[in-house]
């Protein structure tokens, strides 16, 4: 049976342009020196892939809708799928180092998908040295968010028998979302229900609180460098730590792990400012995304809602930063905002889809923040592809309309692994922005009085 696509799905087609490529990817690197006969192929990727397909049934299904574009998109099987159109072999110049792979990834990210088929692609990317092996995974944001990219990730990882790391992802989780609406339409007819029903007219109220700081937030994101008009080069740069480390820092200064992201991207955006010879700007606003999978981790579509957050630019110590954000984004104006997206997302779904793609726009329109900074958990346990070790992974978003940067984090493997993406005409040398980022982290580690482990 045909799947309709949600109301946001359909939002990120909608605002896809010849600049704005709505696609989320990710790079991840292995060492097959560690698997049997210490090599890895593309034809051995290849099979793999293959094998697995059925496990993830959307990476055979492409869109349909009528002609007059009146109706709801749908997810339909593709009759002609062949694996060999979205299966890539890439070779970096020998040796290739983590900039060439970055590059790479750069130019696939700014190439868009063909609308016409399943709207992933995969590359197996030879030449890094070492004799490592890359993989650059890339997928419309139509078809999945950061999590559901991830499991598209781990599709292709070997099992795990051990059952206390959780096993090999299965099927995507069947049925559709929980309607927010309907819970808040519920929660109101519910009220003399003691107790529940107070609890639920709460979050109505939350929800309405939130959508009135949302919208009046249209007016508030500060102009900055960050922002114009965007071309169609995208440009990548890469960071990594070992994930142990990050949990140390943000578990001794009494943080979040998205509190320390948020701190470390504070802290970098002021040092490439300067190490730039510009003025930071006092402030910016980033939009922090937030699951609403509710259990159905698996499945594919768009299952998030977000808030928005200023970032504070000023000269602070490092953790004097972490603690400030962490106070301002567990506040409960953070909490109703998140409601708020998420309740206007439902309510967009009531809307014809013309209408719809109009009001989506307004959900991710520039004027709302500078830029997005995202946090995906993804396996944590040792990994490995047929056998060579996984080394880092590092997730890649889009840009939003105006927006020239976004800079999103993943942990798998027992790594923190931070991407940049960004126009480089709006955000050239993204290197610097990782590096400044690297600093901000190693100010944060020494505040918080945390130890390099050992090489191992």
């Amino acid at each position: 049976m045909a799947q309709t696509l949600s109301p946001l799905d359909s939002v990120f087609l909608s605002i896809e342009s010849p600049a704005v490529h709505m696609q989320v990817g990710g790079v991840s690197i292995f060492d097959p020196s560690t698997g049997p006969g210490g090599t890895l192929t593309f034809d051995d990727y290849r099979r793999r892939v293959i094998s697995r397909l059925d496990r993830l049934p959307r990476l055979r299904q492409r869109l349909s809708q009528d002609p007059l574009r009146l109706g709801p998109i749908r997810w339909v099987p593709d009759a002609a799928f062949d694996p060999d159109l979205h299966l890539m072999h890439d070779a970096l110049p020998r040796p290739g180092g983590e900039r060439e792979l970055n590059e790479l990834a750069g130019w696939i990210m700014s190439t868009p998908l063909e609308r016409d088929r399943p709207l992933w692609e995969s590359h197996f990317v030879e030449g890094l040295s070492g004799g490592r092996v890359a993989v650059i995974m890339k997928a419309h944001h139509a078809m999945e968010d950061g999590l559901a990219g991830l499991r598209q990730t781990e599709l292709v990882l070997d099992d795990d028998p051990d059952p206390s790391h959780g096993g090999h992802p299965g099927p995507p989780a069947a049925g559709p979302r929980s309607s927010l609406v309907r819970q808040l339409v519920d929660s109101l007819l519910d009220l003399p229900i003691p107790g529940a029903g107070a609890h639920r007219l709460g979050t109505a109220v939350s929800a309405t609180a939130g959508v009135v700081d949302y919208l009046s937030a249209c007016l508030l994101a500060p102009s900055t460098p960050l922002n114009g008009e965007l071309g169609a080069d995208r440009a990548v740069a890469t960071w990594s730590a070992p994930l142990e480390v990050a949990k140390a820092v943000h578990h001794r200064l009494g943080v979040s792990f998205n509190d320390l992201v948020l701190a470390i991207t504070a802290g970098g955006l002021r040092r490439y400012f300067l190490r730039r010879g510009l003025q930071p700007p006092p402030r910016v606003r980033v939009m922090v995304p937030v699951s609403t999978r509710f259990g159905q981790a698996q499945a594919f579509g768009n299952h998030v809602s977000a808030f928005l957050l200023d970032l504070d630019l000023g000269w602070r110590s490092a953790a004097e930063t972490a603690r400030r954000i962490s106070a301002d984004a567990h506040s409960g104006r953070a909490r109703d905002e998140a409601i708020a997206l998420a309740l206007l997302e439902e309510l967009n779904g009531l809307l014809a889809q013309p209408l719809q793609r109009a009001a989506g726009r307004l959900l991710v329109a520039n004027r709302l923040f500078n830029l997005v900074v995202s946090d995906v958990r993804g396996l944590e346990r040792p990994l490995s592809l047929l056998g060579a070790r996984h080394l880092a992974s590092y997730p890649l978003m889009p840009l939003a309309p105006g927006s020239g940067l976004s800079i999103a984090v993943l942990t798998m493997g027992g790594v923190l692994g931070v991407a940049v993406i960004c126009e480089p005409r709006l955000v050239p040398d993204p290197e610097l922005l990782a590096e400044a980022i690297a600093d901000a982290f190693r100010e944060l580690r020494l505040e918080a009085g945390i130890e390099l482990p050992s090489p191992r």
